[in-house]
């Protein structure tokens, strides 16, 4: 995973070949292909191992901090973090999935769903059902699996910016700078002044 990982932040997924990923992981390619079927199934395997690691360490962190709406607030903070921890990941994965083909696209579209499903899980669990009344006098919205598809497709968005622009030594910097933004949306898309 970490060959692939690599081998796609060198050359992107295109250009990159079974033979870049065997090098890169210092096996053979007789032992890659012992693991794997083909380039499309390494890359595949890794974004879902990614997808998978990052969903547990948001949820963790959300759940970490006691009920309410600093829930929504550990979640995009810890989020960003993880990315920003793993500069070349979030790039060679972000950024590529889309180059993989049909499967990429399938596998990306579960995966977001996945994120989505764990954010009305939070919200649910962070600022309770809607018309119900938050300490600070504020009342929760509907929010349902269309608005977190939303709210997780804008998230990818400012995400796959932070990415394309500028170096991955800088990435930490342009994610934190989104964390104060990204809650403040998801607070109006989930909160309101008067009852529902």
């Amino acid at each position: 995973m970490a060959g692939m990982v690599m081998a796609v932040e060198e050359k992107g997924y295109a250009a990159t070949t079974v033979a870049d990923i065997a090098k890169a992981a210092r096996i053979s390619r007789r032992t890659l292909y012992e693991h794997f079927a083909d380039k499309e199934a390494c890359f595949l395997a890794a974004y879902s191992m990614m997808s998978d690691t990052l969903i547990t360490q948001v949820v963790t962190a959300a759940r970490s901090v006691p009920a309410g709406l600093e829930r929504v607030h550990a979640a995009t903070a810890a989020y960003f973090q993880a990315l920003g921890d793993q500069p070349e990941v979030a790039r060679a994965f972000l950024t590529e999935i889309n180059a993989v083909g049909p499967a990429g696209l399938e596998l990306r579209v579960k995966v977001n769903q996945r994120f989505a499903s764990m954010m009305a899980d939070l919200v649910a669990e962070s600022v309770g059902q809607p018309g119900d009344q938050l300490p600070d006098g504020r009342y929760a919205r509907p929010f349902d699996d269309n608005m977190a598809s939303a709210l997780v497709g804008g998230i990818n968005e400012l995400v796959l910016q932070a990415i394309v622009t500028g170096p991955p030594d800088t990435l930490t910097v342009r994610l934190g700078r989104l964390t104060a933004p990204v809650i403040e949306l998801a607070e109006r898309l989930l909160l309101s002044e008067t009852p529902a």
